[in-house]
């Protein structure tokens, strides 16, 4: 796809367009975040774009791009391949496969239970990294903290494929993470529906 393409043209050259969208560079592959008062650079740059451990965004190219021209995403494709003198023409794809919306709605709950988990599991790395457990990798936090994000920009198509796979390889996870959204859903559905015959019956009584 032209997007990959692009990405992969740009991965050698993300230190400039992290620089050139702004982020003033401290040292090495450390930048100050543009988004917040940053004394102490909290951006580090990775092979898949830059990330901020204060409020917790990641940046790929086209991200950066959009940033150094205040563009929309079609502008800073745009951008990217004359820069790097790529086609824009459309490639030929195939059709998507059409998928029930009960298989959809079922994935979406996947994607929310497994967010849970992997931020929950975030949370105990950063707990035993401030309590100096030397068994935490020092590149562990970073890992989960991209997965994270990852996990929040899924399509449904893309939280349907992780569903599937994750009910060949450990189906028992995969369940659990369907059951405790839906879980929540419920709850919160019941909390909506007395939180509206409180407001009602206060109209009546008013």
């Amino acid at each position: 796809m032209l997007i990959e393409r692009l990405k992969a043209a740009a991965q050698a050259d993300l230190l400039a367009l992290t620089e050139e969208a702004g982020f003033p560079h401290a040292r090495g592959k450390s930048f100050h975040c543009i988004f917040h008062p940053d004394r102490t650079p909290s951006v580090w740059l990775y092979d898949d774009g830059p990330h901020c451990f204060s409020c917790r965004r990641t940046w790929d190219a086209i991200d950066l791009v959009r940033i150094r021209i205040n563009g929309s995403t079609g502008d800073a494709i745009r951008w990217l391949a004359a820069r790097y003198g790529i086609s824009e023409e459309r490639e030929h794809r195939a059709p998507r496969p059409r998928h029930s919306e009960a298989a959809l709605t079922e994935a979406d709950l996947f994607r929310l239970g497994f967010y849970w988990r992997v931020e929950r599991y975030l949370e105990l790395l950063k707990r035993l990294w401030l309590l100096d457990e030397s068994s935490i990798e020092p590149d562990a936090i970073a890992k989960v903290t991209r997965l994270l994000f990852r996990c929040e920009k899924w399509t449904p198509y893309e939280a349907l494929s992780f569903y599937r796979r994750y009910r060949k390889l450990r189906p028992e996870f995969g369940a659990a993470c369907v059951a405790e959204a839906r879980e929540f859903q419920i709850m919160l559905a019941m909390i909506i529906a007395h939180a509206r015959e409180e407001i009602t019956e206060r109209r009546i009584a008013a």
